[in-house]
């Protein structure tokens, strides 16, 4: 068993339900006017404080509502090395990245609260097949960090279709 997250991380938990927060205090005021406006001075307010908390560098934010888009926000910076850049409405993300941050990170948490998995396990513990190619060593922690040695992506440059050939390729990818 691990120490509670809020007290081993107190941080991580708030970072993890701060978009989950700023949605759904959105989504508690979708009435018009007043109550609308104040919805999202709450969800700006969140964000804000994100920002300059440190919890993340910068944040775009589009709220729908009946098929319209009814708050757009654009705080704080989309890089900070070699050169500050703001943040920009067109800034493009990599959807891998808001994958592991608004569906991932969070799965592993719970596992990881639930006492099922340790974030310096070996990811080889759970997929053995993973330890091939020099990646025994790599831990979900590793993974989850950007810190395990592996490309960013898979080569696009050649084809492959499908869960099993994609599953292969992780499999067989070797660390830089």
């Amino acid at each position: 068993m691990h120490a509670s997250p809020v007290a081993r991380h107190p941080r991580r938990r708030h970072v993890l339900t701060l978009g989950g927060a700023a949605i759904l205090t959105a989504c508690a005021r979708t009435g018009r006017g007043q109550q609308m406006k104040t919805g999202m001075a709450d969800v700006d307010r969140l964000l804000r404080q994100a920002v300059a908390t440190h919890a993340t560098p910068g944040v775009v934010c589009a709220i729908g509502h009946g098929q319209q888009v009814v708050h757009r926000a654009v705080y704080g910076q989309r890089a900070v090395v070699p050169t500050p850049e703001p943040m920009t409405w067109d800034t493009v993300f990599d959807m891998a990245s808001l994958t592991k941050a608004v569906i991932t990170a969070p799965c592993v948490m719970q596992l990881w609260e639930e006492g099922r998995l340790d974030l310096d396990d070996p990811v080889s513990r759970y997929l053995p097949q993973f330890a091939t190619a020099g990646k025994g060593g790599i831990t979900i922690r590793h993974l989850l960090t950007h810190y395990s040695g592996l490309r960013p992506d898979l080569d696009l440059t050649q084809k492959w279709q499908g869960r099993t050939a994609a599953f292969q390729r992780v499999m067989d990818t070797v660390p830089s």
